[in-house]
């Protein structure tokens, strides 16, 4: 079986946890704040606050800006439930948003029917590593740019790490990811006030119980593994877009739609749409020995109450599927894949 996940962890990882380990001290500190460190340079931004997860991350950046009752924040219904939890733990209220069929990011005409006078923040989630311009919406000076790099870590968008085109970033460091620590999260942005908010909030430990805050720190044993994984994220990323390369020359672009080939994309997944049910042709390639699967579990309209119309998602829902694409993939394995989708899709008919 060709897995479509995969977490890619070796000896430097294991040497890393054991050193850390070994020393006695497995919490938050040293090597945590060394991954900030190291992070907020790679990145080229001036803070970082790694955190337990990347729903930790975007809950603190949320609070950061000062977001809470009575305010609203625009995330994508085409996207997984962390925006839609961070929205809710803050006390703010999520608004969804269509995604665009093309690029399965927010649709900006979507986004711009849904702003009213209580937007404070929009969330852009760069899907699959697709970069998401906060230039194409028009926000108001007044709506926070929250970007969502969970998918997208290493993307760039004008020269620049994607994250730094919005307010704030948050990325994730979940055991699937482009990088990973088996759970884990981090905060970045410019600004000195909004990282010492976050700071503050991430422990109550020791602390005035005089607001509300969390017990969101990463541990210094998670912190080494991912120190590893931020020296190995070129070559993973590399990797992903040779894979990607085969993809896009053996898949019959007529019998389905690639992901866009946009300048600074990464591929944390490859997305294709079928111009057949997704479903079926998913079982046929699990059947094949490929582990084809939904690029996300469901739109989120699809369960929580809101306003509006989704149809580009619900079609995304419907059509897309996620091939292999992680750095423990081989170029024969890529290759059988391709034509085991091109023989699935060339073989049923369009309306079906």
């Amino acid at each position: 079986m060709i897995e479509h996940s995969k977490t890619c962890l070796g000896p430097r990882e294991a040497a890393a946890a054991a050193r850390v380990i070994r020393s006695g001290l497995v919490a938050c500190g040293r090597e945590t704040a060394l991954l900030e460190r190291e992070a907020a340079r790679w990145a080229k931004m001036r803070y970082a606050v790694a955190t337990t997860s990347g729903t930790s991350a975007l809950l603190l950046a949320l609070r950061a800006f000062g977001i809470g009752p009575d305010d609203e924040v625009i995330i994508p219904t085409f996207c997984c439930s962390a925006p839609w939890h961070a929205c809710m733990q803050a006390g703010a209220t999520p608004v969804l948003a269509d995604c665009d069929l093309e690029t399965l990011n927010p649709s900006p005409e979507d986004v711009a029917r849904r702003l009213t006078r209580r937007t404070k923040a929009v969330i852009l989630p760069n899907l699959f590593g697709l970069p998401c311009d906060p230039a194409a919406y028009a926000l108001p000076k007044r709506v926070r740019v929250l970007q969502d790099c969970a998918h997208a870590a290493g993307a760039r968008l004008n020269g620049r790490f994607v994250g730094a085109s919005g307010d704030a970033c948050v990325l994730s460091f979940y055991a699937t990811k482009l990088l990973t620590c088996g759970e884990g999260g981090m905060l970045l942005c410019d600004c000195r006030d909004w990282a010492e908010a976050a700071l503050d909030l991430r422990a109550c430990d020791r602390k005035a119980s005089d607001r509300v805050r969390y017990n969101a720190k990463m541990t210094d044993i998670q912190a080494a593994i991912a120190r590893v994984q931020l020296q190995r994220l070129g070559s993973f990323l590399k990797h992903r877009a040779a894979l990607a390369g085969t993809y896009n020359r053996l898949l019959s672009s007529a019998a389905m739609v690639l992901p866009p080939r946009r300048p600074g994309r990464v591929y944390y997944r490859y997305v294709v749409r079928l111009p057949m049910p997704a479903g079926p042709a998913i079982a046929r390639l699990n059947r094949l020995g490929v582990q084809a699967r939904e690029p996300i579990f469901r739109p989120l309209h699809l369960d929580v109450p809101c306003r509006g119309r989704f149809p580009q998602a619900e079609q995304a829902h419907s059509r897309c599927l996620s091939l292999p694409i992680h750095p423990l993939v081989s170029h024969a394995d890529a290759e059988r894949t391709a034509a085991a989708l091109n023989a699935i899709a060339l073989s049923r008919p369009a309306h079906v």
